[in-house]
């Protein structure tokens, strides 16, 4: 019986993520993820029911990730303009990172499009905490609620990032909050 493998999961997930931003999706092969970890297939389904188990932990730490960022710019001592423009530099990263993944999947998992969705909903919550502290301190105006505030916020942030042509500066003129 072989050893046991020392942070197998962790690993795997290292290398997948290598692959999966190299190939996308559609070229992530599970045979080629174990080949590269100089592991048997039989691990990987230890730690992973398939591919798209591996690729939606990825997708899980990536938020996760986005999410310390974020929730850290908040609750710094920067100004607002700061906060949301250490946010939108983060989304934009991530963005970059992982849009290509998906970009010729022709059908993307249901489950990964569920959760993308929820990562939306925490993100207008981590948006609309930071937004009512601002204006119940006095700092800004918000034209609407809070909560419509910040999935407006979060929606213009999303579609905004990857876009040459748009940058946070304009975002900020545009939002006018203060």
């Amino acid at each position: 019986m072989p050893d046991k493998i020392e942070n197998a999961r962790e690993i795997l997930l290292e290398h997948g993520r290598a692959m999966l931003l190299q190939s996308g999706y559609g070229g992530l092969k599970v045979r080629d993820v174990t080949r590269q970890c100089g592991m048997a297939s039989g691990t990987f389904y230890s730690y992973f029911q398939n591919k798209d188990e591996l690729v939606f932990q990825l997708m899980d730490q990536g938020w996760s990730s986005l999410f310390e960022k974020i929730r850290a710019a908040m609750g710094s001592e920067l100004p607002l303009h700061d906060k949301l423009a250490v946010t939108f530099r983060e989304i934009d990263t991530r963005e970059r990172t992982y849009r290509a993944v998906f970009a010729e999947t022709p059908v993307v998992p249901d489950r990964f499009a569920a959760y993308y969705l929820e990562c939306m909903t925490r993100m207008d919550q981590i948006f609309e905490k930071i937004l009512s502290a601002e204006a119940e301190a006095g700092r800004i105006r918000l034209p609407v609620s809070p909560r419509k505030t910040a999935h407006i916020m979060t929606r213009f942030f999303m579609s905004a990032v990857g876009d040459p042509e748009i940058d946070f500066e304009d975002l900020w003129r545009l939002m006018r909050l203060s």
